[in-house]
């Protein structure tokens, strides 16, 4: 597309009106390019930068001025300079456009994020001149999915054990109602069960103790050998 521009604009055999119709259209093509928001760039065939707008100066952190003329393998890490080669080998061989979810290497030496859409250019021959590629940086995005995904993750976890204290604070108080009334002699069983049910509230742990100690006492073989103090009272120590 560069070289095609610049065929037309400065051809001498082109109508002068004709020419300025394309340099305005140039211009506004260059705006819109500049004003994106992603990282569009071009290279030559053997991978020297052309065209480099603002966006990808953020993404990458180098000026155009720093990378137009030199190798896309600043910031190429070279793990994936196979693949790349290879993605430029099918667009010689006639591959339309090519979409990738990558990695990048920013001037700094971070690893940038990209999903990339890249397409061979050419000239008014038809003959390919080399490559564009627009580079959206989807580090952030990802980002957020994965703590969009912990938070959610976090949440069912939550709901589980309210679930779960819900029902155990349910059966905690249904055995130690049983436990202070199958005990009827035990004198300070009502305000033993008066402390015992609030202290469980919402707790799944002490809630959990409390169940065990109520199945234990109420399986014994005589019960009324274990006093519902001591149950309440071990079960109130362990929490604390």
């Amino acid at each position: 597309m560069d070289a095609a521009f610049k065929d037309l604009s400065t051809n001498p055999n082109i109508p002068a009106r004709e020419r300025r119709k394309r340099t305005l259209v140039r211009a506004q093509f260059e705006f819109i390019i500049n004003a994106s928001d992603d990282a569009i760039i071009s290279q030559s065939v053997d991978g020297l930068i052309k065209t480099w707008n603002p966006e990808a100066e953020t993404m990458f952190g180098l000026t155009a001025d720093e990378i137009i003329g030199r190798s896309i393998e600043m910031i190429l890490p070279a793990v994936h300079r196979n693949a790349h080669d290879e993605i430029l080998a099918n667009l010689l061989k006639g591959q339309d456009v090519a979409h990738l979810a990558t990695v990048r290497r920013h001037q700094d030496g971070h690893v940038v994020e990209i999903a990339a859409t890249m397409a061979a250019m050419r000239g008014l021959d038809g003959q390919i001149t080399g490559f564009s590629r627009i580079a959206k940086d989807i580090g952030e995005r990802k980002r957020f999915e994965s703590a969009q995904k912990l938070l959610e993750a976090q949440l069912r976890q939550s709901q589980k054990m309210e679930a779960i204290g819900t029902l155990a604070g349910g059966l905690a108080s249904r055995k130690i109602f049983e436990v202070c009334t199958v005990c009827p002699a035990t004198p300070t069983s009502g305000a033993i069960s008066a402390t015992v049910l609030p202290f469980c509230s919402n707790h799944p742990a002490r809630t959990r103790f409390f169940v065990a100690s109520s199945i234990r006492f109420l399986t014994m073989t005589d019960i009324s050998k274990q006093p519902v103090e001591d149950i309440t009272h071990d079960a109130i120590n362990s929490c604390n």
